[in-house]
């Protein structure tokens, strides 16, 4: 986990531009995409998508 976060931060640095204000979202974004492996990000964020309102149906 502290290696994930460091891996964002270093990526973001060396992107620049980096909004502190959305840095949970970056890191959240850069977790999610470390998990793909080799899938497709667009079916894989719709699946996502999908379970999380499944699970969250009242």
């Amino acid at each position: 986990m502290a290696s994930d976060v460091g891996a964002a931060k270093w990526g973001n640095k060396k992107r620049r531009g980096t909004d502190r204000n959305f840095l949970d979202s970056y890191l959240a974004e850069f977790m999610w995409r470390s998990k793909l492996n080799n899938r497709n990000p667009f079916e894989t964020i719709l699946k996502d998508i999908e379970e999380f309102w499944e699970s969250h149906k009242a």
